[in-house]
């Protein structure tokens, strides 16, 4: 299952979503901290929801989910912003993990960065790529992103002008033992797709970078970025393997279910899993709430035990009293009798064999009998 969208991918699914230039941003919604919903109405298709994971995936989707009832800060600035614009263009920046949307209105054009890879971001900024403001602040060494800054990155190789002499200086330049893993990290194919370049060109994928034949490379690569799609997910048995936008050489013997569009293809899997977990947190927060409803009730019905405990032995007490009240007010009124005229100590001496009385707390003014 794939955990991120790489550059093939996004190529592919870009190229899919074409059809979005100049639809209108009806709203924007921000459901979770990571993810952002951008409502289109595209005149002879209506409402059109994409979705976009920061730093994993971007997709079509016919589920918004459940939002918050207040937006949160970074959702209510676009709004300010972008809402009601028109979407001009959508790119992906060279072969890189970055798609950039273009916005326009009578007055402004804003664009807004979307990047698919390890802590990437989601940046509003100007035509002049002058940031505005990221979803979050990040600095490296060599990188910042924060508002009043250019935004900049670093871009490798473009695969889509791929030339053969660059194809050959990659590979005689790269420290990777084997072809595969110089195809994976150098041209920044990922394991997936470098495995396939290596299945169309029909060179060893072990053998070392330097030793491979450049221009069927090169080939391959463009032949990988210009197939036919043929959306599919990739399953053994119950589980998903991989979703895919073309159908792969190396899943040939694989079970796979092939859709309309590679949009559908995430959706019907990514969402699923986006609602599975929501009704797993749902249903985690309930039997939280559920236990602390039962600890409650448990905690009463120990008091209330204790309570009927303490009413039967009261009733006890108080019937053993109403049947000796004569006896009873008899040692009280000679106690206070002698109390007249003796000490405490003095009585307590004189009462030390009483068969009744068994002893005398004058402190706490409390006499114990035994009936």
């Amino acid at each position: 299952m794939i955990s991120e969208i790489s550059s093939v991918e996004l190529h592919y699914l870009i190229n899919e979503l074409q059809f979005l230039v100049d639809a209108k941003v009806d709203q924007i919604y921000q459901p979770e901290k990571e993810e952002l919903i951008l409502q289109f109405h595209k005149t002879g298709k209506g409402k059109v929801i994409l979705r976009i994971i920061r730093g994993k995936y971007l997709y079509l989707t016919e589920h918004k989910g459940v939002n918050p009832e207040r937006p949160p800060g970074y959702c209510t600035y676009l709004r300010k912003k972008i809402k009601g614009m028109r979407l001009r263009e959508i790119k992906q920046i060279g072969t890189e993990r970055i798609v950039e949307l273009l916005f326009e209105s009578r007055e402004e054009k804003y664009k807004l960065i979307l990047e698919f890879f390890n802590k990437g971001n989601i940046i509003l900024m100007t035509e002049e790529n002058l940031i505005l403001s990221p979803l979050e602040l990040q600095r490296w060494a060599d990188r910042t992103i924060r508002p009043k800054v250019d935004y900049v990155f670093d871009e490798r190789i473009n695969l889509k002008t791929l030339t053969t002499k660059q194809t050959k200086t990659i590979m005689k330049e790269s420290k990777q033992e084997s072809l595969v893993k110089c195809l994976a990290t150098d041209f920044g194919l990922g394991g997936t797709w470098a495995e396939e370049v290596c299945l169309i060109s029909s060179i060893d994928k072990t053998i070392k970078p330097g030793d491979a034949d450049e221009v069927e490379l090169t080939k391959a690569i463009q032949l990988l970025l210009g197939q036919e799609l043929k959306p599919n997910i990739v399953r053994k048995g119950e589980k998903v393997i991989d979703i895919l936008p073309i159908d792969l050489k190396q899943h040939d013997k694989d079970e796979k279910e092939f859709k309309a569009t590679f949009n559908e293809a995430l959706d019907s899997i990514l969402t699923d899993i986006k609602i599975e977990r929501a009704e797993k947190e749902a249903h985690k927060e309930s039997t939280k709430g559920l236990s602390k409803v039962q600890k409650i009730i448990d905690s009463q019905n120990k008091i209330i035990k204790q309570l009927n405990k303490s009413i039967t032995e009261n009733q006890e007490k108080g019937e053993l009293i109403y049947n000796n009240y004569k006896q009873i007010d008899d040692i009280l009124n000679q106690i206070l009798k002698a109390r007249e005229t003796m000490s405490w100590k003095e009585i307590k001496e004189k009462l030390k064999d009483h068969k009744i009385i068994k002893n005398i707390d004058e402190k706490h003014g409390k006499i114990s009998i035994e009936i």
